[in-house]
């Protein structure tokens, strides 16, 4: 199946990236047609997340789904440093994430080595956390406004979709 062709003007506000081809990574079951087209395009700056991931034994899950090695061409990594990066940019402030991303747990772990002593007060526990990485605000007010108008528009055009 040849991948569909995009024609008209551009869109303002609508960032459309593309790598040298299609990609049509899911199929439905009930059709056998594809679902959606990926995002893909070769960007390092998802290096250090394709790292931890394979750190963590996702490189085997990822080739267990796909066939294919965790790397910095496919869409998923570079789609979450987009979004923090978008959490940055519209409320203009940092945004940090944990070198331990699992906070749930060990937010629990925390309290429960608090109540039976292993940490004698919440100060230990905050010489614990590390920042793996921040993401900067780099719009300015302007451009951050016009994008968060068309961001509200996006939402509002989802209201009602199905019945």
């Amino acid at each position: 199946m040849s991948p569909p062709s995009i024609r008209g003007p551009p869109v303002p506000g609508v960032l459309f990236l593309t790598g040298r081809g299609s990609r049509r990574p899911a199929l439905s079951r009930s059709t056998s047609r594809y679902i959606y087209t990926a995002l893909v395009w070769q960007d390092t700056r998802t290096a250090g997340l394709c790292a931890e991931l394979a750190g963590q034994g996702g490189q085997d899950r990822f080739r267990q789904k796909t066939g294919l090695p965790l790397s910095t061409y496919f869409s998923g990594p570079k789609i979450f440093w987009l979004l923090m990066q978008f959490q940055a940019d519209i409320p203009h402030v940092p945004v940090t994430r944990p070198k331990i991303s699992e906070t749930t747990a060990l937010g629990a772990a925390y309290v429960a080595g608090l109540a039976v002593g292993f940490w004698s007060n919440p100060e230990e526990l905050r010489r614990n956390w590390q920042a793996d990485k921040t993401w900067q605000p780099h719009l300015g007010e302007e451009q951050r406004d016009r994008r968060y108008r068309g961001w509200q528009k996006a939402v509002t055009r989802t209201f009602d979709w199905i019945d």
